[in-house]
């Protein structure tokens, strides 16, 4: 398996919004995608940064994904994307 993982920047006056958005379009559009087995989506105790780990089937499902993220609500700034192997699970 492997998992894509985003650090995204949030306005601390949009966390609300970022948050709503994150719901009603982010997630169910990522349910969707081929080879998805599982995601969560964090957010800093000062929510000015969050962090996102979605996990596929393979390698290539990752990759696609990766390349084609939605775009993020107003005051959120992706920082970084990563693609990672899963080595281990509990």
């Amino acid at each position: 398996m492997y998992a894509v993982v985003v650090r995204v920047s949030i306005k601390p006056d949009r966390a609300a919004e970022a948050a709503e958005q994150l719901k009603s379009e982010v997630i169910p559009r990522m349910q969707t995608l081929p080879g998805v087995v599982a995601g969560y989506w964090t957010r800093a105790a000062d929510q000015r940064s969050g962090l996102a780990l979605v996990v596929f089937n393979d390698e290539e499902s990752a990759k696609a994904a990766a390349a084609n993220l939605p775009a993020p609500a107003e005051g959120v700034t992706v920082a970084d994307i990563e693609i990672r192997e899963v080595v281990a699970q509990i």
